[in-house]
This record gives C-alpha cells, structure tokens and sequence, in this order.
C-alpha cells in the first residue's frame, strides 16, 4: 500500500486514481453513504481496463467490485432481535445506517 485517504468515499473519489484497480472491495461500506450509486457508477472509472492481449493470460480478465451489504432481511436475526427487544438502535448499530438493504435490492 502506498497512499491512504481519509474522508468520506464521496470526497475521495476525485483522489484515487482511474484505470488503475484490477478490484475494489466495499465490505460493509455502501450502507454508510450518503449516494451509494453515485460512488458504484464512480468506481467503474477507478477499475483497470485491460489490453486484450493482457486479458487473454490473466486467470480472471475482468475487473471486479466486490460488495458486502448487511441483509436485515435475514429474518431469524431481524425477528429474534424483536422479540426479544434486544433490537438497540445505537450510534454503533443500525443507526449510523444511511441505507438499507434486502437481498432482493441487490441484483
């Protein structure tokens, strides 16, 4: 790793370089923005598009964006939690939130 940006992804963005990321991997983070979309469609950009050539020895040719979303859908945690009132809506839970997501919001 040779450079770190701290902010917001939103702010950052103009930051990272284009055509330069084989993947990106956003593990719980896409909940947290304000315009998730807007930072996806951003991405894109960042990806490294290789040659054909190039592509043709890579074991995988295409770039990736990996995402991991919270699925409060899953409904033995979300209806477990009710039940019980264990549900805290906390500044460390589900409150700092900004979207959420079903598995079936997620092509």
């Amino acid at each position: 790793m040779d450079r770190v940006w701290h902010g917001s992804a939103e702010a950052q963005l103009d930051h990272v370089p284009d055509n330069w990321y084989d993947t990106v991997v956003a593990a719980d983070v896409l909940e947290h923005l304000t315009k998730p979309d807007l930072v996806l469609r951003a991405l894109r950009n960042k990806l490294r598009r290789p040659s054909a050539g190039e592509a043709a020895a890579l074991a995988w040719p295409h770039p990736l964006v990996v995402v991991s979303l919270p699925n409060l859908g899953f409904w033995p945690e979300s209806l477990s939690k009710l039940l019980d009132g264990s549900w805290d809506y906390e500044d460390h839970g589900v409150r700092v939130h900004r979207c959420l997501w079903e598995s079936r919001d997620v092509p």
